[in-house]
């Protein structure tokens, strides 16, 4: 009987500098040390992009090592995704120039030619067959799973086989093994190996694929597989059972051994994913927002960058999937995943860099405008800023997170009703405090927040402009109210003019609370690197901490590792709360943590519009370079 090992090694674009490190110290390495020792184990490799580049420039002797395991066929390297996408959510022409230059680099680290491809979270749909052969690939991985679904039963998964009208070969990633293999005791994967022989016979073959991070970078994993020595006595017993357990990688069986049969797999991943997903990966992309306007971020610099080689590997490295979902722990959650997507863009646009004010094409009921200096979104459902970004330091102010609900939160969560950007139009009654703002349990006396304005004419020299015609409770009664605001860039310049007119179409006269509510995510949120504070006073204050002021006219919300400054000038002070966003998520080992996304700052004052008349006002916001 056959049995093979295929592991997968992966850490995304934005990754923390020190998650490199920890994973390498406690996984990586001592899992290729270890391998070393035992010569007659052979087992699939795959490492990201970004996790080789990483270890080529920090790490040359692990690559050293990894050259001298492949020499002696005791590792086969398998291609992927270079910064591993979901390939079918984006182009064709990206997916097979991700797989290109994943093989190409594995060429010149290692001097060989992949033929295997680890699938990107193993997340399949059918077209992929075509692109796979088209990219030179021979066999992928997909999990046991699939082959159910479409009615072949565990037992007689225990081979390879061939998709239906293709040439590309496909292994079932073996679910039981997945339970046992690292978490239980070696004997117990012996056992079920035993019963699968016994079942299938001596040219049966199983195949047990996973991250690697489970070797080691998990919580509590390291001393499990190396102290307690749960490798060495694995890779021990697989060497004593010689005589009838062949240990070999996935191609060296693909060579030598027919296909069991042909087969059409419908679209699917493994079933975590499938559960987290709602059954397609795409779901992601409808449930969360945010996830949706990195993709539309991605594909609509993408359109201005296909004729700069350079550009367009910033492109690539853009599509690294971690930043675009969320399971139980991390992913999208993590704001520092999210603003490396959107750096990539920044660095990718060639907008030219010149005084000049350039207008983007509308897309999708999003407007966009810019210069040499500032780049902004505005969207009509809802009438507010969803993109505010930095030109200079790559850094987008507005990628937010809302709260959403997911499947470990209790209920107490909190939930975000609406998206958290800049320049939402709140009016508040009487009885809204900060606290219960922050909480997302406000009553809200206005339809301005998620519903559809108008762009009353194409963006032009600079300018948008927003209208809607809703309305406000007041006194008892939903009574109209018109409110137009226009946001202006100018040429060569980094300040934003916001002017705002209020409309009373009605008999009586109105006495409003507004508010307009601007999130601002930092690259951190370590005091006092990263704060704000208040008309060129001093002091400063943590933006991890709530807090209420009387009076305000040039607030400030600092970023001093950015060197990047979002300060506001009101015509007359104005109350403000600062309310620190903080999500709920998942570790890995299953604990819950409180995580920091952003600052809500709202400004706010009483405002009177007698019938038939308007109110305005203006401001202006502006992003600088500096530091404090």
């Amino acid at each position: 009987m056959f049995f093979s090992l295929v592991l997968h090694n992966h850490q995304p674009i934005g990754q923390l500098p020190w998650a490199f490190e920890d994973a390498w110290r406690d996984s990586y390495q001592p899992f290729l040390q270890t391998l070393a020792d035992f010569p007659n184990i052979k087992i699939g490799l795959h490492f990201s992009g970004p996790l080789l580049d990483w270890l080529e420039i920090e790490k040359p002797q692990t690559i050293s090592l990894i050259r001298e395991l492949a020499s002696r066929n005791q590792i086969e390297l398998l291609c992927g995704g270079y910064y591993e996408p979901i390939f079918v959510v984006w182009p064709r022409e990206d997916g097979m120039a991700q797989i290109a230059k994943s093989r190409s680099r594995i060429r010149e680290l290692f001097g060989i030619e992949a033929r295997g491809l680890w699938l990107t979270e193993r997340v399949w749909e059918p077209q992929l067959a075509q692109w796979f052969c088209d990219a030179g690939i021979e066999y992928t991985l997909l999990d046991s799973t699939l082959f159910e679904a479409a009615g072949i039963d565990e037992s007689q998964t225990r081979g390879v086989f061939k998709i239906e009208n293709s040439s590309l070969r496909v292994f079932p990633i073996n679910a039981t093994l997945r339970d046992l293999i690292p978490w239980r005791e070696p004997q117990e994967t012996l056992q079920y190996l035993k019963n699968a022989h016994h079942e299938n016979g001596d040219d049966a073959h199983i195949l047990f694929g996973d991250d690697g991070e489970k070797f080691g970078a998990w919580p509590g994993t390291h001393d499990w597989i190396f102290k307690g020595g749960w490798l060495r006595r694995f890779f021990e017993m697989m060497q004593c059972e010689s005589e009838w357990l062949h240990i070999v990688t996935p191609r060296e069986y693909s060579l030598h051994r027919a296909t069991r049969v042909n087969v059409s797999l419908e679209a699917g991943s493994y079933p975590e994913m499938q559960q987290w997903s709602g059954g397609n990966w795409r779901n992601f992309l409808e449930r969360y927002g945010e996830s949706r306007d990195l993709q539309v971020e991605v594909l609509r610099t993408r359109e201005m960058t296909l004729k700069n080689d350079a550009a367009y590997d910033h492109i690539l490295r853009a599509q690294s999937n971690d930043a675009y979902w969320h399971g139980v722990f991390g992913g999208l959650y993590l704001k520092h995943l999210r603003q490396a997507i959107y750096a990539e863009c920044a660095a990718a646009r060639v907008l030219p860099l010149s005084q000049e004010v350039a207008q983007i094409e509308q897309n999708n009921g999003d407007f966009f405008i810019g210069n040499s200096q500032v780049q902004i979104g505005a969207r009509t459902c809802g009438g507010h800023l969803f993109f505010l970004e930095s030109t200079r330091a790559r850094h987008n102010l507005l990628a937010t997170l809302r709260r959403y609900r997911e499947s470990y939160h209790d209920e107490n969560s909190i939930v975000d009703w609406y998206p958290r950007g800049a320049l939402l139009d709140h009016f508040f009654g009487s009885d809204v405090t900060l606290e219960n703002f922050r909480n997302a349990r406000f009553g809200e006396e206005g339809d301005f927040i998620s519903e559809d304005w108008e762009m009353t004419k194409p963006p032009a020299e600079g300018v948008l402009p927003l209208r809607r015609e809703g309305g406000v409770w007041h006194d008892g009664i939903f009574a109209p109210l018109t409110i137009e605001k226009t946001i202006a860039l100018h040429e060569n310049s980094s300040e934003l003019l916001i002017e705002y007119s209020f409309y009373n179409p009605g008999e009586k006269p109105l006495e409003l609370w507004w508010a307009h509510e601007w999130n601002a995510v930092l690259s951190g949120s370590e005091f006092p690197e990263r704060h704000y504070h208040l008309d060129n006073h001093p002091q400063k204050y943590s933006i991890e901490t709530p807090a209420i002021f009387e009076a305000v006219s040039n607030p400030i919300i600092a970023d001093n590792w950015l060197g990047l400054w979002l300060e506001w000038e009101f015509p007359f002070p104005v109350g403000m709360w600062h309310a620190p966003i903080f999500t709920t998520s998942q570790k890995e080992g299953g604990e819950i943590e409180l995580n920091y996304q952003q600052s809500a700052l709202v400004f706010h004052h009483k405002i009177k519009v007698a019938a038939h008349e308007k109110f305005t006002t203006s401001f202006v916001a502006r992003i600088t370079s500096r530091a404090t």
